[in-house]
């Protein structure tokens, strides 16, 4: 009985599943069939036991006949059930192989067919793609040949408008350039009307200066005779002073000295020159202690410029502007004879170079003061006529310039590399005022923009870096700053006041002057 199969190992057979093998839901219905016969069989035989047993059926003997009978039942059942299984298998075996084949032959016809429709299809399309390129390559001339018909017509459309809008710009280039020249025209007879108007007051600025001149002249004349006459009694005078020192008019000295410069101080600005003797007579102890005290009164007034802070310059100018005035020894151009024709011959050439040497800070200060007072004069009044005014008073101011050029020892008292830098500047200046003329002919609400006079820093830090110093930069900056302050200020009074264009433009101009003669010398100075 090793072979017997019980109903659960029946139950767990388990198959191997191939590829269009039996059908696993036929198979498994047949097993659970012949596991039911066996459970059956197996019940059978239990109730079998139990009915010999109940029968009476305890001889061994007997009992293993019966159990041989019944065996014998169930090896036949199962040999039939066996039978029927081997049938079943060698049924599905022979199935399969037929499935198999079938299989195979079914699919050697798919692949084939398969090859032959690939192959059908893909000379459709190539073909479909063959004749597809011809029409595009058709299509794509086609649109090329339309494109280069359209750049034609579009080339000759910018050809014809080119054409047109060279003749309209030629035109207007034309009408431009009549109507430029004729400004052109209108603006030199106003330059040239200008011009005369110019001309006619510096003609009588000339004559004016001449006057002067004279009047200096004869003034100079009347000096040297009153320096001989006090070399004359200046035995008589220091044989008294020991005996009579405190009588000596000392306290006369200031009221001496005071009208003098102060008469001085107002002869600047105008015509009228008187000699006062008494000033000479209180002062002629020697031409070279004259010398010396001039001297001494230039460099006090450079050191008192370089070293005080900006504010306290009017303070300063208000000691040292009368003195030089009213020092008077215009005889130190000629302190010996031999120098007298040259000072004279500079005197009728130029009114300035009589004061050459004795010039220094206080008549800049003095140059100011008289800018600001014109300044304010010329707030108080209005009009044309008050343009005109401010004009006249404008050409008296550059005459008093003229008459005392910048001194020749401060220029050479400063180094190459100011002086350079002042050329610079000054260069600068002429070009940012000329700027400024234009912009406030062609704009009459024209402003100094932000940064308008940002051209500085070149001067600034060549005489910076010539010093040992790194604040050129700065300075140039704050000269900038400070330059565009004064120019609107000054450009913002004169239109507050109700003035002219032309009033306007003289104030402006009135600004750059100042800050050409005076101010740019002043800040690079501050730097060395």
């Amino acid at each position: 009985m090793a072979d017997e199969v019980s109903p659960s190992q029946a139950r767990a057979r388990q198959f191997d599943v191939v590829r269009r093998g039996y059908d696993r839901a036929q198979v498994d219905s047949y097993i659970e069939e012949l596991s039911s016969l066996l459970d059956d069989l197996q019940a059978a035989a239990s109730e079998a036991e139990a009915s010999a047993l109940a029968i009476g059926i305890d001889d061994p003997q007997a009992l293993a006949n019966e159990l041989g009978r019944i065996g014998g039942e169930v090896s036949a059942v199962l040999e039939a059930a066996r039978a029927a299984a081997e049938g079943l298998r060698k049924r599905a075996s022979k199935d399969a192989e037929d499935w198999r084949k079938k299989a195979e032959s079914e699919s050697g016809a798919m692949l084939e067919d398969a090859i032959e429709q690939s192959q059908s299809m893909r000379a459709a399309a190539w073909n479909e793609g063959t004749s597809m390129l011809s029409s595009a390559v058709g299509a794509a001339r086609a649109i090329m040949d339309q494109a280069q018909e359209d750049a034609m017509f579009m080339r000759a459309e910018a050809e014809r408008d080119a054409l047109r809008l060279t003749s309209d710009a030629r035109r207007d280039k034309e009408e431009a350039l009549r109507a430029a020249r004729q400004e052109g025209e209108s603006i030199i007879a106003e330059a040239r009307a200008e011009s005369d108007g110019v001309l006619a007051a510096a003609q009588k600025q000339a004559e004016a200066a001449q006057e002067r001149a004279r009047a200096l002249e004869d003034r100079r004349s009347e000096l040297l005779m009153e320096l001989e006459a006090t070399r004359a009694s200046i035995s008589h005078l220091e044989e008294e002073i020991d005996s009579r020192r405190q009588e000596l008019e000392e306290p006369e000295v200031p009221e001496q000295f005071d009208p003098e410069p102060n008469h001085i101080g107002m002869d600047v600005g105008s015509v009228r020159i008187v000699a006062p003797s008494k000033a000479v007579t209180l002062k002629p102890v020697d031409t070279d202690e004259l010398v010396a005290e001039v001297s001494a009164m230039r460099t006090a007034a450079a050191e008192a410029e370089a070293n005080p802070p900006e504010p306290v310059e009017p303070e300063t100018v208000a000691v040292i502007s009368p003195p030089e005035p009213a020092v008077v020894p215009e005889p130190e151009p000629e302190p010996e004879p031999p120098s007298t024709p040259v000072a004279k011959e500079a005197t009728s050439d130029d009114i300035g170079s009589l004061f050459a040497k004795l010039r220094d800070e206080g008549e800049k200060t003095d140059v100011r003061r008289q800018t600001s007072e014109v300044r304010s004069q010329n707030s108080d009044e209005g009009g044309s006529a008050e343009a005109e005014e401010t004009e006249s008073e404008e050409s008296v101011a550059e005459s008093q310039a003229a008459e005392t050029p910048e001194p020749a020892p401060q220029v050479a008292a400063m180094p190459s590399s100011h002086n350079a830098a002042l050329k610079k500047i000054k260069k600068a200046l002429v070009e940012l005022q000329n700027e400024t003329l234009e912009a406030l002919r062609t704009d009459t609400s024209w402003v100094p923009p932000a940064g308008y006079a940002d051209r500085f820093d070149e001067a600034f830090v060549d005489v910076a870096e010539a010093a040992g110093s790194t604040s050129g930069k700065a300075d140039a900056s704050a000269f900038a700053s400070d330059l565009e302050d004064a120019v609107t200020t000054a450009i913002e009074e004169a239109r507050t006041a109700g003035r002219g264009d032309r009033a306007v433009a003289a104030q402006a101009s009135r600004v750059f002057r100042l800050w050409r003669t005076d101010e740019a010398e002043r800040r690079l100075r501050s730097i060395g």
